[in-house]
């Protein structure tokens, strides 16, 4: 079954001028784009007024952390016009598993009744295929989890047999079909890691032409526009292509904004490197992260808060550094589902509680299994938004009911982009869909070509109204369909 997409106004993903088009797509392909004739026994959609693009590539998704990966539940994703995502984030990944890796996934759900059947990435990615997902997705390997075959005290230093023994596990992973590793240097695990260990994984990782995603989350922006250049020397000594992650989790002005920047264009000829940030104005955190750094490395004690002796201590951290309005996203355990979506005001009031006490009583009775949910206060400056070195993420699970943020903010930066008037539509298009494409080596996705395949998204007065993943239309005049089109993204070393 063929179909044509009729007298839309194209916009192809590479940053050229908009055209009007007709796209015919066979199976899973794109195989002409231009003036195209109706042929017999092929569908037709008349998208004259629409604009025609690629779908957008989510490269911070979470799905795979909370196990949506796995419920059907990724319909958020198609409604905001995403069609790609990569998970693997934030130094967490759900292969490679050895030992019990896979227990460093209940920060972020709960893994009662999940059958985990597979060790090795390939293995994974096969299951995955099975599940017939409605977006593609391709996975880093989650530094984390890595590790953790390694030395179970994951803050403890690797011998140099260990290092080179988990060089070829991200080795061995790169070739399975991973497109990278993540690491969160900010995570409770991962802050004490010596910086030889993080420059010997770029070194692998620059060998194999593959993705280094870290995220260095810091408390000020002066730290942070420090880490950014230290992480930017990083990919200068190694030659390793990296991804600076979750630049919008600290207000930057556009002096901070302008210092980063000033950074990479002076030394952009010997370092490859992006950041991403956010457009969407919900943003969640797992539980432990607003704990300060010392009740986070003796998180097993909340299994046994009342034996914890510094409840008051860490009450009066909470009143004087907590954000305000906070709200429970989410919550692993399907017994306090009821909670979900109560602010902490709202808890603490009829629990005749202080807001510190609430937070305590919050992270006790759920042992601290969820997540934070909060609107963010800052906005990320232009500069930075609108550079070519910055990407778009909403840093979604897809799930928007049960984590509390969607996929709403690529379609956000495009309004913003429009707005402003500072980027062309074409450009900002290619930021979401093109730039990723080939930071991370996804072939022939990311733009429309013929012989590329078939993920499209055709925008009514700037909505989706029509998406295709790999030919397959999952929405249909603003509707989900339940046709699934996905399939896993497998990048070879030096593709």
């Amino acid at each position: 079954m063929r179909t044509l997409i009729k007298n839309g106004i194209i916009y192809d993903g590479s940053g050229d001028i908009s055209r009007e088009a007709d796209v015919l797509i066979d199976h899973d392909r794109i195989i002409r784009i231009g003036q195209i004739k109706l042929e017999k026994h092929t569908e037709v959609i008349d998208a004259k007024g629409s604009e025609v693009i690629p779908g957008f590539i989510e490269i911070g998704s979470t799905a795979d952390h909370y196990w949506s990966l796995f419920k059907n539940s990724l319909d958020d994703y198609i409604r905001h016009g995403v069609t790609t995502i990569i998970g693997g984030n934030e130094s967490v990944s759900l292969a490679p598993l050895m030992c019990d890796a896979h227990l460093l996934l209940q920060k972020w759900t709960s893994l009662y009744g999940h059958n985990i059947g597979w060790k090795s990435l390939h293995d994974f990615l096969n299951i995955v295929d099975q599940q017939n997902i409605s977006v593609n997705y391709g996975t880093l390997l989650g530094y984390t989890t890595l590790r953790h075959a390694y030395t179970s005290h994951l803050s403890q230093d690797l011998t140099e047999r260990e290092l080179h023994a988990l060089g070829r596990s991200i080795q061995e992973g790169i070739q399975e079909g991973a497109l990278g590793v993540s690491l969160n240097s900010s995570s409770i695990h991962m802050r004490r890691i010596p910086s030889h260990e993080e420059e010997y994984v770029a070194h692998v990782l620059a060998e194999a032409s593959a993705v280094y995603a870290i995220t260095k989350e810091t408390d000020n922006p002066e730290h942070t526009v420090n880490a950014f250049k230290a992480t930017l020397e990083l990919s200068m000594r190694t030659g390793a292509n990296i991804e600076y992650t979750h630049l919008s989790s600290v207000p930057l002005d556009e002096t901070g904004g302008g210092l980063i920047l000033e950074t990479i264009e002076k030394k952009s000829s010997r370092a490859h490197i992006h950041y991403d940030c956010t457009c969407a104005h919900e943003h969640t955190i797992p539980f432990v992260n607003i704990l300060p750094q010392w009740a986070q490395e003796k998180e097993m004690l909340f299994h046994h808060m009342h034996q914890f002796h510094h409840i008051q201590e860490l009450i009066d951290y909470m009143e004087l550094h907590a954000p305000r309005h906070l709200y429970i996203a989410h919550i692993n355990d399907p017994s306090f589902h009821f909670l979900e979506g109560k602010k902490v005001e709202t808890y603490a009031t009829i629990r005749n509680m202080s807001y510190g006490e609430a937070i305590i009583d919050i992270l006790r009775i759920t042992q601290m299994r969820g997540n934070w949910g909060y609107t963010l206060k800052h906005t990320i400056p232009n500069s930075l938004l609108y550079s070519p070195y910055g990407f778009i993420s909403s840093y979604s699970a897809g799930i928007p009911k049960r984590t509390g943020n969607d996929a709403s903010s690529f379609l956000q930066f495009l309004k913003k982009a429009n707005e402003d008037g500072i980027l062309s539509r074409e450009r900002a298009i290619q930021k979401l869909t093109a730039s990723p494409a080939k930071k991370y080596r996804i072939k022939k996705r990311g733009m429309l070509k013929e012989g590329y395949f078939a993920d499209i998204v055709v925008l009514k007065e700037s909505i989706p109204h029509y998406v295709f993943v790999n030919g397959i239309k999952t929405l249909d005049q603003g509707k989900i369909t339940k046709k699934r089109g996905g399939k896993t993204l497998r990048v070879r070393a030096k593709d």
